[in-house]
């Protein structure tokens, strides 16, 4: 009885560690070798995706994304735990935020300042692509955070896929977040 249960228990940490591979390896499609530029980014909210597109809109990567807490519907006032919908842009890269790296988006948009002040509200700000929070490890991001919506409005992506993205998006790439 004894070996049995050993050998059932070896067998499934053998499961356990392929599905964590597996998951792993689908988790991004790695973006061309060349020295290609981002030219724009897509956000699909539904599908939690983000894809890269290059200059010839070729596709330079597909990423699974995580979003805030309350995705559907536009971003409306800040801790409302929705990520925006819209046009934006790139406005800034950050090596240094609590998360590792960042890429600021520029929400809120005028309009959408304006919009809230009408309403009485703070539209929020701070949306980011990012990856996980620097004080968890990779390996425990992608058990607790993948396939859950986390940020606070932001859009997550795990280190690596980051690490991807980072190095072929420039401040001023289009971003357009979809619902």
């Amino acid at each position: 009885m004894k070996k049995f249960f050993a050998k059932f228990l070896l067998f499934l940490l053998v499961l356990f560690g392929l599905w964590i591979g597996v998951t792993y390896l689908l988790s991004f499609v790695v973006p061309s070798e060349s020295e290609t530029r981002a030219s724009r980014i897509l956000v699909e909210k539904n599908l939690r995706r983000l894809t890269v597109f290059d200059e010839n809109n070729h596709i330079l990567g597909i990423y699974k994304i995580s979003l805030g807490a309350q995705p559907r519907g536009q971003k409306l006032e800040e801790g409302d735990g929705k990520t925006p919908e819209g046009n934006y842009e790139i406005s800034a890269k950050n090596a240094n935020t609590p998360y590792y790296l960042s890429l600021s988006i520029s929400y809120p948009t005028r309009k959408q300042i304006m919009e809230a002040r009408r309403r009485q509200q703070n539209p929020g700000g701070n949306i980011e692509i990012h990856g996980y929070p620097n004080w968890l490890p990779q390996v425990a991001g992608h058990f607790i955070l993948k396939n859950r919506d986390w940020t606070n409005g932001s859009i997550a992506l795990d280190n690596d896929a980051m690490d991807l993205i980072w190095s072929t998006v420039s401040v001023g790439t289009p971003i357009e977040i979809r619902p």
